[in-house]
């Protein structure tokens, strides 16, 4: 016990940043290549094939500037099954339930403002 300090321990971090703020040099940077990459739209199912539920990831940027945005299941006669409503988020996963459905081929479609964006097949166990 003789070693321990009389009173109370201060413990901190020293760190150096350049002019921009940045712990990394030109963390401050961004890259037109990588927004050129990220599409403002995108549309995944997951599990393909489903069985009880289906998960839709949606990415669409500009979503909140759309009308009526909803995600449709149908059927490949084009009879919609299912019709949800995407939000208003620009990225967002929605459970979709299929267990009642017939097992077969499905398309799954993305539509705002009167007009389909997206479609992706779905396939149900």
């Amino acid at each position: 016990y003789g070693n321990e300090p009389s009173g109370p321990i201060q413990r901190g971090w020293l760190l150096r940043v350049d002019e921009e703020g940045c712990l990394v040099p030109g963390c401050h940077l961004v890259s037109t290549e990588e927004e050129a990459a990220a599409p403002a739209l995108s549309l995944h199912l997951y599990p393909n094939p489903a069985q009880e539920y289906l998960y839709v990831l949606l990415r669409d940027a500009g979503i909140a500037r759309c009308r009526g945005a909803a995600l449709q299941l149908l059927d490949l006669q084009g009879r919609i099954l299912q019709s949800h409503p995407a939000g208003r988020i620009d990225e967002v996963t929605s459970i979709l339930p299929v267990r009642g459905l017939p097992a077969g081929a499905y398309v799954l479609r993305y539509v705002a403002d009167g007009q389909v964006l997206a479609a992706e097949r779905v396939v149900v166990r």
